[in-house]
């Protein structure tokens, strides 16, 4: 891998480190809270996404670009269901979450992330 440095990368660095820092925040202090598992992931895929689009910007090479915006379709894909997980915990509806149908709503990312992973062996 190859990188070279881009000034447009700052922003991002400064995103992906201040989602870290609230997820280890909560990790700490917050634990017990009913919303901190669901936060801490939310803040953990916004981190990858944002780190992972900086590594992706700084990229000099095909190779290293495709790599990191692959890492990123992690946080593309779970992003939604993890921040729909937190607003269900917040407001009351965690029922939902422990129920069998909260599952069915990962099945798109999960089969979308393996499509993107496994590219190169059917060309979708």
């Amino acid at each position: 891998m190859r990188f070279q440095y881009i000034p447009y990368i700052w922003p991002l660095i400064i995103s992906a480190s201040a989602t870290l820092l609230l997820g280890v925040y909560a990790l700490i202090r917050q634990r017990h809270s009913k919303c901190a598992v669901s936060f801490i992931v939310s803040m953990l895929l916004v981190t990858i996404w944002s780190g992972g689009n900086a590594l992706e910007m700084s990229g000099a090479d095909f190779s290293t670009k495709l790599f990191w915006a692959n890492i990123q379709y992690f946080a593309y894909c779970y992003s939604p269901p993890a921040l729909l997980a937190l607003c269900m915990r917040f407001t009351g509806y965690d029922n939902w979450l422990r129920s069998k149908k909260f599952l069915w709503l990962l099945l798109l990312p999960t089969i979308i992330v393996i499509l993107v992973w496994t590219d190169g062996l059917h060309g979708l």
